[in-house]
């Protein structure tokens, strides 16, 4: 989920926060570190006490991986952001480890990430839905004309796709796609991926 859904969340729970703008944009300022939980909140919490928890429970569940992200060439918002990316587009945890190796294959080859999650938090559209239009968008959140890493999450992360983007598996994959049956497969060459794509999709 993305802090907009969470601060709909919020405002159906409670209406009195429904029209806060200051709720929203501290929620927008966090995205990324509103960890995915069950929350417990008395009818009477205020923005402080729902910030203030969500905020803690944030730190309490990165603390185990901050030996990992201090170890590491990437910023804990570079991590959380590949994370976000990882939870968006890999339904089955056990292939989160394998689509992380390809993100960060594709960095260290300086190509595109081109991943449809990105310009879906930007246009609000399914994967299936993207227009060739979509794909030429001016932002930066647009991993098909830009290099790297987005500037920021685009969704909240949990346990597994935060670990999957600190342990990547090491492979040689550059592309992947899901078929109908969300099973993904993996290719280390264009000419791989096209079959793959004419297999699994009928495309």
């Amino acid at each position: 989920e993305d802090a907009k859904a969470v601060a709909g969340y919020i405002a159906a729970g409670f209406p009195k926060l429904a029209t806060s703008t200051t709720m929203a944009a501290a929620l927008s300022e966090r995205e990324g570190k509103l960890f995915p939980e069950t929350y417990m909140f008395p009818p009477f919490a205020t923005e402080e006490l729902i910030l203030k928890t969500i905020e803690n429970e944030y730190n309490k569940r990165i603390a185990k991986y901050s030996a990992y992200i201090a170890s590491s060439t990437y910023t804990e918002l570079q991590i959380l952001t590949i994370a976000s990316i990882l939870e968006r587009e890999v339904p089955n945890k056990a292939d989160m480890h394998v689509v992380a190796g390809i993100i960060y294959n594709r960095l260290a080859k300086k190509m595109p990430l081109q991943m449809d999650s990105t310009l879906g938090y930007i246009t609000g559209k399914a994967s299936l839905e993207l227009t060739t239009a979509d794909l030429q968008l001016d932002s930066p959140y647009n991993t098909y004309k830009n290099q790297g890493i987005p500037p920021a999450p685009i969704g909240n992360p949990g346990d597994a796709s935060i670990d999957a983007a600190l342990h990547p598996d090491t492979h040689q994959y550059i592309f992947f796609l899901s078929d109908k049956d969300g099973v993904n497969h993996y290719a280390v060459t264009y000419a791989e991926h096209l079959k793959n794509r004419k297999q699994y999709l009928g495309k």
